[in-house]
């Protein structure tokens, strides 16, 4: 949880002026909560309104095809903020993370009727899904390519057969394909290797074949 986010129920509400779906999400909030952050299928967004001190979390919980299967929120703000937090975890729910990204303010707004003063609770709705989308992307891209160094681990017939420095100027080893020995170079310099050498007097490394004690056998 984030401190200073306090669920929707700590802040009061005249229903007076307001619509009653409005009054309804706010009385009755749908998926009040937190999930772990830390968790690979959990994205957060988390956005604020400095003008009017609304902030907003908003999380959603994904699957291994990409469709959202739960979602929570915490807003701090007025019953305009929490309600458009609330209608927004319930429309993320069964669509995919590219299908949430096409649910907009105006919608939430025309859905909730709010007046003009209160627009920037349903945009900052849009902000949050499109900053919860964007974060269990960048995790997904991240263990992605985890999975991919560490493959090369488990291959040690891979490096016995070519030990290569993979650059722009360079042509694909007759062992591997370019792909695979840009891989091997990128392993190679997280493993801080500087044992390739430059015999042409480039700034960058040419295509060479140099044995690296770093890299497994």
């Amino acid at each position: 949880s984030v401190p200073g986010l306090l669920p929707s129920a700590a802040v009061p509400l005249s229903s007076r002026g307001y619509h009653k779906n409005v009054v309804d999400h706010y009385e009755n909030p749908r998926n009040v909560g937190s999930f772990d952050k830390t968790d690979v299928n959990v994205g957060t967004g988390l956005v604020g309104a400095p003008a009017c001190g609304d902030v907003m979390k908003l999380q959603i919980r994904v699957d291994d095809d990409g469709n959202i299967v739960d979602s929570c929120f915490k807003t701090f703000g007025c019953g305009s903020a929490i309600a458009s937090s609330s209608v927004a975890t319930e429309w993320v729910k069964g669509k995919s993370v590219e299908e949430v990204l096409d649910i907009k303010n105006q919608d939430i707004a025309k859905h909730l009727s709010l007046p003009p003063v209160k627009l920037h609770c349903s945009m900052l709705a849009e902000d949050a899904i499109k900053a919860a989308v964007k974060d269990i992307k960048a995790k997904r891209d991240a263990a992605q390519q985890l999975n991919q160094i560490q493959s090369y681990t488990h291959t040690p017939a891979l490096f016995q057969r070519a030990r290569w420095a993979m650059c722009s100027c360079a042509t694909p080893s007759q062992n591997l394909s370019p792909p695979e020995n840009l891989q091997i170079a990128h392993y190679s310099t997280l493993y801080g290797c500087n044992c390739l050498e430059n015999p042409m007097g480039k700034s960058s490394l040419c295509c060479i074949p140099h044995p690296c004690d770093h890299l497994p056998r």
